[in-house]
């Protein structure tokens, strides 16, 4: 299972909110792309293997409110 996180809605209860949403998601073993504690993170392409085949899924958001990662957390866009 995987979420994109790259949209203008992630930090709509702010950034505990967005920390504590990172924290369910790898408690669950679900794994995100598009956003992150940092611009690396944020802009890692998430890489799967299904049936032998190679998946890379990449998620970035262009809008307006969004709060671009660089040293901080963010979304990739």
């Amino acid at each position: 299972m995987l979420v994109t996180l790259a949209n203008n809605h992630v930090f709509d209860y702010g950034l505990d909110a967005f920390k504590d949403t990172l924290d369910v998601l790898t408690q669950n073993h679900i794994q995100w792309t598009g956003a992150g504690m940092s611009i690396k993170e944020a802009a890692t392409p998430l890489e799967l293997e299904v049936n032998n085949i190679k998946i890379t899924i990449v998620n970035f958001s262009e809008g307006e409110d969004l709060t671009t990662a660089g040293e901080n957390p963010g979304v990739i866009e």
